[in-house]
């Protein structure tokens, strides 16, 4: 889990016409991606920090093997609920019948996304289904909510006894899982974690084909950034430079 957690694990980044969807009949089921789509380990565990969705996701569900609760609704009742996250979601509109399947309330609020057109106009893209490999991605949210989330994690490295872990586990999340390049940026708890002009920063952004967002925390001055582009086409650039300039 350290390995993991730290994206150390060794594997090596293959996610190529796996990774996203476009036909909801397409999505796996998150216990059988990890076996149908594993990677080879191509170093040590432990001795180089590689990026890996998949890593991510194999962390997610050994939560559901552990837990003996469906991904899905363990992070609505462990961490959306206890935060008041109402916005926020790891189901996709699969259909009805589906496990994992949207609810009724959230689906008519999911944002369009959209690409350049060969005209150089906005064209609008179907959803992009991320649930077989959902803990690496497949959080749909909003502003609001992303926001208590952000207060949650700023108190937590910020004082002791968080809400949602122990103040044993709050303690230990403040330090990287590997802290053998202090004087550089790396991974600590699936976040990026480095020095930011003299202050702490820890981040973390992502993607999809249409959609692009940014989450930047500096937790000595209790300052959260989130932003979320529903275009590819200059999201990343704006998500990565205006935190900067807010700072």
């Amino acid at each position: 889990m350290r390995s993991l957690l730290s994206h150390r694990a060794g594997f090596e980044d293959s996610f190529a016409d796996h990774l996203f969807k476009r036909n909801a009949d397409e999505v796996l089921p998150l216990g059988e991606y990890p076996a149908k789509y594993m990677p080879k380990r191509v170093r040590p565990p432990g001795q180089t920090s590689t990026y890996t969705n998949y890593g991510i996701t194999l962390a997610g569900y050994l939560v559901e093997v552990v837990s003996g609760v469906n991904y899905a609704s363990y992070i609505e009742e462990n961490i959306f609920k206890p935060l008041g996250m109402h916005h926020s979601t790891v189901r996709e509109p699969l259909g009805a019948g589906r496990e994992n399947n949207i609810s009724a309330e959230l689906e008519p609020l999911i944002a369009t996304g959209y690409s350049k057109g060969p005209d150089g106009k906005p064209l609008a893209k179907p959803f992009d289904f991320v649930g077989q490999v959902g803990p690496a991605g497949s959080i749909s949210s909003t502003a609001l909510d992303m926001g208590r989330y952000m207060i949650s994690r700023l108190e937590y490295d910020r004082y002791d006894g968080g809400r949602l872990v122990s103040p044993q586990t709050t303690a230990r999340m403040r330090y990287r899982l590997y802290n053998d390049r202090p004087l550089t940026m790396d991974m600590g708890h699936a976040m990026g974690e480095g020095w930011f002009d003299g202050y702490r920063w820890r981040w973390h952004n992502g993607g999809t084909s249409t959609f692009f967002s940014d989450m930047t925390l500096y937790p000595e001055l209790k300052l959260g950034i989130f932003i979320s582009t529903n275009s590819t086409d200059g999201g990343p650039v704006a998500s990565g430079s205006i935190p900067r300039l807010l700072f």
